[in-house]
């Protein structure tokens, strides 16, 4: 046996395993390049279904911020709107109460006492007249303090004897008065 010579033997062994070695290195290079670029293609494709799904929520972002903006448009008109609301009902309701107000106004003028100008401003009346005594101004004035639909009367002026009135002991005066929003309606009594 030792007139075998092994060495041809064994190179074409190594030559065929360093071929083998070689072969399956060139593969796994291949496939791994191939991996490499399935994942770089898998995650640019994904990227770009991220940036797409970023581009639609910046755009429902921008529309509901234009949609915000209108509501707090409408917000604000709906506001107004109810402010203008509010103060037709209180116009309403107080459109009554004028004529109530004038009503009680002539029940109470005792005779000798005439206006001369009435003004209403912030529900209090002011009343300038004038009457043939001052007497006749203090029973006017009492008969307001008693009144259902008026309160609180106090006299702001009064003149005696002034040239080219109705007689030589005439009184002009100027009175204010509160009138009672509600009067006896708020209390539930009868107009």
């Amino acid at each position: 046996m030792a007139g075998i010579n092994l060495l041809p033997w064994r190179e074409r062994l190594r030559q065929s395993r360093r071929r083998r070695f070689l072969t399956l290195l060139g593969v796994a290079l291949v496939c791994s390049a191939v991996f490499t670029l399935l994942a770089g293609w898998r995650l640019g494709v994904a990227l770009e279904r991220q940036d797409a799904r970023n581009d639609y929520l910046r755009q429902q972002l921008a529309r509901l911020g234009g949609d915000i903006d209108e509501v707090a448009a409408l917000e604000h008109e709906r506001g107004a709107l109810l402010e203008q609301v509010q103060r037709f009902h209180a116009l309403q309701a107080s459109r009554p109460v004028v004529g109530r107000v004038l009503e009680e106004l002539v029940r109470l003028l005792p005779e000798g006492v005439h206006f001369s100008a009435l003004k209403m401003k912030d529900g209090v009346l002011s009343i300038e007249g004038h009457a043939d005594s001052d007497q006749a101004v203090s029973g006017f004035m009492q008969r307001l303090g008693q009144s259902r639909w008026l309160a609180s009367p106090a006299l702001s002026e009064v003149r005696n004897g002034m040239p080219g009135d109705a007689g030589p002991a005439a009184s002009q005066f100027r009175l204010g008065v509160r009138s009672v929003a509600g009067g006896p309606l708020a209390e539930g009594g009868a107009p």
